[in-house]
């Protein structure tokens, strides 16, 4: 052997009896110790305890070592069996040692110092110190108990209690007991407590998992995502949005500020109330000393007690009575019972404000009542060792149909005897318990309640009996969106124990194979399997499926959770089993799961438009339908994933929608509609869907109106609750809804109407009643009344709805209604266009004014002319393509109909042609007739005009004609052709009033000239006519030329004649 080799042997026998050597340990076990005295079972070691690099310290049973303080390296170890103990009147700081080298044996460590853990640590047993610091991973299986900081790391898990004057940890952590602050709690996310929290100032920033009450001396908050099953008591309560769920009653003195999402389902009192938009809702009753503010789509479903109340819009919800000083409601708004005012003087609805004008709450005396009986729903089982939840829900009729009872009422259950208060109808947070084994009738009994109790078992057995056995497992599935990821259904294994005041866990920190199975429950029938963890069960039809095997891993309190998946909607119950050799395990819950939405499309009649609230994003502008049009509009009720889910439609009581519809109003959201101004919200939305087929339904739909529409689609549970709960399961994601915005409803049709001539009518613009047919001056064909050429005229647009029984459009004015066209038609309903002339407007030139004048002013559906007669407005005429000319008489009268049109395609033409309401009116061409005139040569000449119109024999006298000329006879009086003593005079010759206007009355008028100036001699004569070089006197009936003579008299028999000097 070389030197070499011998020198390596040696190295290793050294090495083996250095660790050797170095591994010993410290035993407090009776036996002597340096430097720790032994005084009875007492080892006081004043100055430490001195140990080798890995020497362990062993505390044997029945022993107790006192220390100024312990810190041991990594190396070292400690070992407490049970019943020893290690106390240290400095700290405790385990934080350096080998996590596997510790072990505590059930003992309670104290530490008048800080007590500090490192990673991954486990204690089996309590810790009482001045303060706690521990790290991630770490297991305490007692309690807590410091006089300061209880600092505990991410990871946390303590079985017991923890007791500090602060309290903080960290992300995740779980606290089987109650934690008991003197100042502040500050909860890290995902922390789970199993008991009740106090404190000052209580505080989360993530999601956190309380099972037990809460009371904050100061405050309190609550992150999203967060569960609490217990009360909540705190002066500031502010629960942050989103998805948090409170189970149990909250009392906040001063404050209570409910987030977005967040759902309590409990009573609550206190101070001010805020409900934030959107889905908060409370499941019970709410008394406020101060003032109640609740967002959009927020609700409170049982009686609400408070001073001011503020409802925004829409789909804000009381759904039950309403005690209040004032209450402002906003559009799509409501409480379902009664308002009662209590304001001084209060009477009647004196306190209610309503943005909407058409919705009439119900005020009063809210009206007293009872419930008709209980209904309680559970599980079929439960275990000895603990309190079984049950929900009660207090109908108000014998089928347990909404809307329940919701007034507050004590209700006891048997077994148990406990009391609980149901608010709002329903108390999902009841507990019945027996600590005997064996079948128990559940009960619900009330002072005044006389009907017997009815229940739903989930289970199996007969409906009111439940199974308490001592060892089962408990099945706990949440209520969700189908398909929503992250669902779980959680089980735990649990057994009651001699000498332990609850259950305790069956199966700990181990992997099993647990036989899962599902059943149809309502529907009891449906067609998808349940996804449990990686399985797939088949579920029976009310009753269980064939068991799937899934394995689940349990922790140290006996629970295990897996993934749970479920594409379609109803209630399905949950089956577990487990057996071994020694024992058996069973338990059963169930779940409800809601659709996600509701997908809504709309198809007009035509087929060429396609709404659907997949796809939308912006309110549609063009025309979609006419009003009272049918057209088709679809739901489909859809899961997370937006596949249709079979089962709606098919429950026990089949699941119906409504549609709520909302019209005209510009700030609808999520999509902000064009704001009609000057316009309506009025019109009804007509549907009748039938029954659900694969979770989709079609109805036949019109809308009576015109204008923007938003369809809001949601359950109809028979009552006006605006968005009611699937399957009566108060959580707001339960709230199923959906969308679509449907526009532009047009009118179907306009009806065209003379108007008929009043006092107030100016002469020059009203129409003529036609004489009798047998009249040698009758111009009419087959009406009743005429007008001139060039003669404006009124006439009124009416705009319809295509009901059998048409109705005006109220909301078609302001800018939903259109420019306004009109055309001549030959025929009522024709087809062809008069040729003989066309429309002019009074102000639309030419030349063509920029911006055109209006022509219609619709108010309700009727479109009007300015009737005034002031030269501003703008009226229609009839204008003949070919008017008066003297060698060319023009065309005959002519018979049209009065056709109106819009931009959109709206017209007085019915489909049915025959059924148009178009009004005839006949245009004559009329003219003025200027009679000739003889006179003195030194006196004033009156000048005879008489209004004609042209029939086949010609030029007949018009009596019925009226007009008083818009300017001055000398403006538009012309003279030529002067003769003889008048030669030269055709510029001198005037009126004899220059003022004057021309007034014809029944057909005829006049007007004087002045005598000629100088003094004609003689005879002398001159053509006339009251039209400049431009324009007639009156534009509808063009002058003629008459002839004046001065100097000659009109010839005729003469009786005397004196000529005086």
């Amino acid at each position: 052997m070389t030197s070499n080799c011998i020198k390596f042997v040696w190295l290793i026998v050294l090495t083996m009896l250095m660790g050797s050597a170095s591994a010993a340990n410290i035993n407090f076990d009776g036996s002597s110790i340096p430097a720790c005295p032994l005084s009875g079972s007492t080892y006081n070691c004043a100055a430490g305890i001195a140990m080798g690099a890995t020497d362990f310290v062993v505390i044997s049973s029945g022993y107790t070592v006192v220390t100024s303080a312990f810190s041991p390296s990594y190396n070292q170890g400690l070992t407490i069996n049970s019943g020893g103990a290690l106390q240290s009147s400095g700290s405790i700081d385990l934080s350096n040692i080998n996590p596997g080298n510790v072990s505590t044996g059930g003992s309670t460590l104290k530490a008048a110092g800080s007590f500090t853990l490192g990673s991954s640590t486990t204690i089996n047993g309590s810790v009482v110190a001045g303060s706690i610091s521990t790290n991630s991973g770490d297991t305490i299986t007692g309690n807590v108990t410091v006089s300061g900081l209880a600092d505990l790391g991410s990871g946390i898990k303590i079985n017991g209690s923890v007791t500090a004057n602060a309290v903080k940890t960290n992300s995740p952590g779980t606290i089987g007991g109650a934690i008991t602050s003197a100042t502040t709690v500050a909860m890290g996310s995902s922390l789970t407590v199993g008991g009740n929290v106090s404190g000052t100032t209580i505080t989360s920033t993530s999601p956190v998992y309380i099972t037990g009450n809460v009371n904050a001396t100061t405050s309190f908050t609550l992150a999203s995502g967060s569960t609490v099953t217990g009360n909540i008591t705190s002066p500031t309560v502010t629960l942050s949005p989103s998805n948090s769920t409170v189970t149990g009653n909250i009392s906040a003195s001063n404050s209570l500020d409910v987030g977005s999402g967040v759902t309590i389902t409990g009573s609550v009192t206190g101070g001010s109330l805020t409900l934030r938009a959107s889905n908060a809702v409370i499941n019970g009753s709410a008394t406020m000393t101060g003032d109640v503010d609740m967002g959009s789509g927020t609700s409170i479903n049982g009686d609400l007690s408070a001073h001011n109340v503020t409802m925004h819009s829409s789909s804000a919800a009381i759904n039950g009575n309403a005690s209040v000083n004032a209450i402002y409601i906003d559009w799509g708004d409501s409480v379902s019972k009664t308002i009662t005012c209590t304001g001084p003087s209060a009477s009647g609805c004196s306190c209610v404000t309503t943005a909407d004008p058409n919705y009439h709450p119900t005020c009063g005396a809210a009206p007293a009542g009872m419930p008709h009986h209980f209904k309680i729903n559970h599980s079929g089982s439960a275990l000895t060792c603990q309190p079984q939840t049950v929900t009660v829900t207090a109908c108000a009729n014998a089928a347990c149909t909404a809307p329940n009872f919701t007034s507050n009422i004590d209700v006891t259950l048997q077994p148990g005897g406990q009391t609980f208060t149901v608010s709002g109808g329903v108390n999902s947070a009841a507990t019945v318990q027996s600590k005997t084994a064996g079948t128990y009738t559940l009960s619900a009994t009330a002072s005044g309640v006389t009907n017997a109790t009815t229940c739903v078992n989930s289970g199996s057995g007969a409906a009111c009996d439940m199974v308490f056995t001592d060892t089962g497992l408990t099945v706990t599935a949440t209520n969700h969106v189908s398909l929503t990821p992250g669902v779980l259904v959680t089980v735990q294994a649990l057994t009651a124990s001699s000498g332990q005041p609850s259950c305790v866990p069956l199966i700990a920190n181990k992997t099993v194979n647990v036989d899962m199975a599902c059943s149809y429950q309502n529907p009891t029938s449906g067609t998808l399997t349940v996804g449990i963890g990686s399985k797939n069960a088949a579920c029976g039809p009310n009753a269980f499926g064939a068991t799937v095997p899934v394995p689940l891993t349990f922790d140290a309190s006996g629970k295990a959770t897996a993934a749970l998946s479920y594409a379609d909607v109803g209630m399905v119950g949950i089956s577990a089993s487990y057996a071994t050799s020694s024992l058996g395990a069973v338990g059963n819950g169930t779940f409800y799961a809601a659709p996600a939405r509701f997908r809504v499309t709309a198809t007009n009649a035509a087929n060429t438009i396609t709404l659907d609230s997949n796809a939308q994003n912006a309110m549609p502008n063009t025309v979609f339908a006419k009003a009272s049009e049918a057209f088709t509009l679809a739901v489909t009720a859809v899961n997370y994933n937006g596949t249709a889910t079979p089962n709606f439609g098919k429950e026990t009581t089949a699941s119906k929608v409504k549609v709520t519809p909302t019209v005209n109003k510009g700030n609808d959201s999520p999509i902000a509609a064009p704001v009609p101004s000057g316009t309506g919200s009025s019109g009804a939305l007509t549907y009748a869907f039938p029954a659900f087929t694969s979770g989709a339904s079609s109805a036949s739909a019109n809308f009576d109106d015109v204008g923007y529409t938003k369809l809001v689609v949601s359950l109809d549970d028979g009552t006006a609750t605006p968005l009611p709960y699937y399957l009566g399961q108060t959580l707001a994601s339960f709230q199923t809804s959906g969308t679509l915005y449907v526009a532009r409803f047009v009118p179907d049709h306009f009806d065209t109407v003379l108007v008929a001539n009043t006092g107030s009518t100016p002469a020059n613009l009203a129409t003529m009643a036609c004489p009798s047919p047998t009249s040698s001056i009758y111009p009419c064909s087959g009406n009743t009344t005429f007008t001139h050429s060039k003669q404006n005229f009124f006439v009124n647009v009416l705009a319809y709805n295509g009901a059998a029984t048409p109705a005006l459009t109220a909301n078609y004015a302001g800018s939903l209604a259109k420019a306004i066209t009109l055309q001549a038609m030959t025929a009522k309903g024709g087809s062809t266009v008069d040729s003989k002339g066309a429309f002019s407007w009074s102000q639309e030139g030419p030349p063509v004014p920029s911006p055109a004048p209006a022509r219609y002013t619709f108010t309700s559906g009727t479109g009007t002319l300015d009737m005034t007669g002031v030269s501003t407005a703008n009226l229609p005429a009839y204008v003949f393509t070919s008017t008066y000319l003297a060698t060319s008489p023009g065309p005959l009268p002519v018979t049209i109909y009065l056709r109106a049109n819009d931009v959109d395609g709206v017209s007085s033409l019915r489909t049915s042609a025959g059924n148009s309401v178009e009004a005839p009116l006949t245009v004559v061409n009329g003219r003025l007739l200027v009679t000739n005139a003889y006179g003195s040569p030194t006196s004033s000449l009156p000048v005879p005009v008489s209004a004609q119109y042209f029939l086949s024999s010609g030029y007949v006298s018009n009596p019925l004609a009226q007009a008083t000329s818009a300017g001055k006879i000398s403006s538009y009086i012309t003279f030529s052709n002067c003769q003889k003593a008048l030669a030269g005079y055709c510029g001198t010759l005037k009126l004899y009033d220059t003022n004057s206007l021309l007034t014809i009355t029944n057909g005829t008028g006049k007007f004087t000239l002045a005598a000629p100036t100088p003094t004609i001699s003689g005879i002398g004569s001159a053509d006339v006519i009251l039209k400049n070089s431009t324009t007639d006197l009156i534009p509808f009936l063009p002058s003629t030329t008459g002839r004046v003579t001065f100097g000659v008299y009109r010839s005729g028999p003469v009786i005397y004649t004196r000529e005086i000097y």
